[in-house]
């Protein structure tokens, strides 16, 4: 018997994309997220040429990829008309096309970075059944991209169909510009969402448990418990102190709106 493909999104192929009016939407919607966030500065674009004379010269080692965009249907299984069913675009960084000013293969530090475990969000389920507790989850809004890239420069290359300013890009021959903020597939990216989440929730007041339940929080005045799973959070603890997510978590890291427990890791709890 054949599995049947569910809860997996549909990749849409770059024919599909061209007459798909919803797919080029969500595709452009995308790249002006990333704009707005100054992921890149557009303005700031450099002849590849330059920048790697300028690398050589003070004897720094610098990076170079590209930047290309996916789109999915999400809940594609679902029929037409369902406002679960939608189209998704995610600008990617090509991990396996990267070169140094050299035109070498690229190196990585490879920091790493420590999601959650399954046993630490089963504690946060049954903390959160304590008399008089709850528990919530909400995501991180493009959570790696609210996030400064670690690690060595890296000067990225933009797909034309994805630079507003094109008369200022075509007066270069091989224009670059530099990527500031972490991107999905860039093997640094991780380490640096983790470093950036981990410093924002200790201004909240949230603690690390433990380097054995990486990475768990503890705000011990509100007794409140947190699990961070990428850019998923689960928070459980007195129902009074609730709102905390949303008013502490969510000045500092941009978060949906919470939600009372439901779907987290794709499993409905």
């Amino acid at each position: 018997v054949l599995p049947v493909p569910l809860i997996v999104a549909r990749p849409v192929s770059s024919g599909e994309l061209k007459h798909n009016t919803a797919a080029q939407e969500a595709v452009e919607k995308e790249w002006e997220s990333l704009r707005r966030r100054g992921v890149w500065i557009e303005a700031n674009v450099r002849e590849r040429a330059d920048v790697i004379r300028e690398a050589k010269a003070a004897g720094k080692e610098i990076q170079f990829g590209r930047v290309h965009c996916i789109c999915v249907e999400k809940n594609s299984e679902l029929p037409l008309g369902d406002p679960k069913r939608r189209f998704k675009g995610r600008a990617v960084f090509l991990g396996n096309q990267v070169v140094n000013q050299d035109y070498e293969q690229a190196l990585f530090a490879e920091m790493g970075n420590s999601p959650a475990t399954l046993e630490g969000g089963r504690i946060n389920d049954w903390y959160g059944c304590l008399p008089g507790h709850s528990g919530q989850t909400t995501d991180g809004v493009q959570a790696y991209c609210q996030a400064p890239l670690l690690g060595v420069l890296c000067w990225i290359s933009l797909p034309p169909h994805a630079i507003k300013d094109k008369k200022l890009w075509a007066t270069f021959r091989d224009p670059v510009t530099l990527l500031i903020f972490a991107l999905y597939g860039h093997v640094d990216s991780p380490t640096s969402w983790e470093v950036h989440c981990d410093a924002m929730l200790a201004l909240a007041g949230f603690e690390k448990i433990g380097a054995e339940w990486p990475p768990m929080f503890f705000h011990r005045k509100l007794r409140l418990l947190l699990s961070v799973y990428v850019d998923d959070f689960k928070m459980s603890g007195p129902t009074e102190h609730m709102d905390a997510e949303r008013r502490l978590i969510g000045e500092r890291i941009e978060i949906e709106p919470p939600t009372p427990l439901g779907l987290y890791l794709g499993c409905v709890q």
